[in-house]
């Protein structure tokens, strides 16, 4: 199989999360603080829904900025991309944006990041932070960045709500959102099954009400990992390279991976895709996301793929020895497919050809 890619952090992002670092004075803990600071809150609230950032627990903004800002910030950079794949930028344009439960502004410093490289259409960017002392440094961060953040007024029209980590402060019933009342919603939240699964519900109710999916999924239909055990759900990872020296240094005393990030998403839109899966000619052709790891099996390697309602694999024989030597498909990508590549075998859809 190929080797998996990496994506390498830019000096310009880097230099962004040390200019927060420094804002919120980092420098004045120890590593040992920081880390005790970081597992702290990482007790708190891993794997489980309802329970919000512990801002009280000593050193938690300089944790929370060295250590989850670092990562949010990586994952909602993943996220974008994936979103990249699938057009929908270009298709897209965001407007008012309204980031709800917005914290030290992990989406904003990705979308500052994904912007240099990739173009974006809105026109404001609003956030709402029950937290004072948090939007705070946001906002302190981007008068020096450049990329101009504003507080949330009520009652203001806002075309493209964002959730970045804050779904929590949504279950807890610590803000209301009508969502009917955006065109585009974009929400990324951790890779753990419970948080996936609360996304799967979300994403039910959105199509009800006249939403289109552009990702994960790859059509409308009902998804087949809302009924599945906890041990299956749909996920994504993104692998990162040239990491801050702090941030590792961290990941390194508390034994955490530093580079492979998971992550679930789910974006929406009332702009239609222009490949929906289920209501296309297949000869047309279909898109397939990748939502497992490659599994080798006796005379081929097969793959879980999102396409439709049913739980599906793609697979590859071994004998097709182009094919299988090159088999690159990494959990979260997607691809288009015609038709004459592949064999429908029920369930399993062999790829017989590129």
């Amino acid at each position: 199989m190929a080797k998996k890619s990496k994506l390498s952090l830019t000096d310009s992002l880097k230099n962004e999360l040390e200019a927060l670092s420094t804002l919120v004075g980092v420098d004045k803990f120890t590593d040992v603080e920081l880390s005790r600071a970081i597992k702290a809150m990482s007790d708190a609230y891993i794997g489980k829904i309802g329970v919000l950032t512990p801002w009280n627990v000593p050193g938690a903004t300089a944790a929370y900025v060295t250590y989850f800002h670092t990562r949010n910030t990586l994952r909602c950079l993943a996220a974008l991309l994936r979103l990249k794949e699938s057009s929908f930028f270009d298709k897209i344009d965001l407007g008012v944006i309204h980031e709800v439960g917005s914290g030290t502004g992990a989406f904003s410093f990705a979308l500052q990041e994904f912007m240099k490289s990739h173009k974006v259409l809105y026109k404001a960017y609003f956030c709402e932070e029950k937290e004072a002392s948090v939007y705070d440094l946001h906002q302190k961060w981007s008068e020096t960045s450049g990329f101009t953040i504003k507080k949330s007024e009520k009652n203001k029209i806002n075309d493209t709500l964002i959730m970045s980590y804050s779904m929590n402060e949504l279950l807890e019933n610590k803000v209301s959102i009508d969502f009917s009342s955006y065109k585009n919603i974009i929400i990324v939240e951790p890779s753990d099954s419970k948080h996936s699964k609360q996304l799967i519900k979300m994403r039910k109710k959105l199509i009800q009400e006249g939403f289109f999916i552009w990702g994960p999924c790859t059509h409308q239909e009902a998804c087949p990992f809302i009924d599945l055990s906890e041990k299956f759900w749909c996920h994504d990872r993104y692998e990162f390279d040239d990491l801050p020296e702090k941030y590792l240094k961290l990941c390194k005393r508390l034994g955490w991976e530093p580079a492979r990030l998971g992550f679930s998403y789910l974006a929406a839109s009332r702009v239609k895709p222009e490949i929906i899966n289920n209501e296309v000619d297949i000869q047309q052709g279909i898109n397939v996301r990748f939502v497992g790891d490659p599994l080798k099996e006796k005379g081929k390697i097969r793959q879980y793929v999102c396409m439709d309602s049913k739980l599906r694999t793609m697979s590859v024989l071994k004998r097709n020895k182009l094919l299988y030597k090159s088999w690159s498909n990494e959990r979260g990508e997607m691809k288009t497919f015609k038709a004459d590549q592949l064999d429908f075998l029920d369930t399993e859809i062999r790829l017989k050809s590129t």
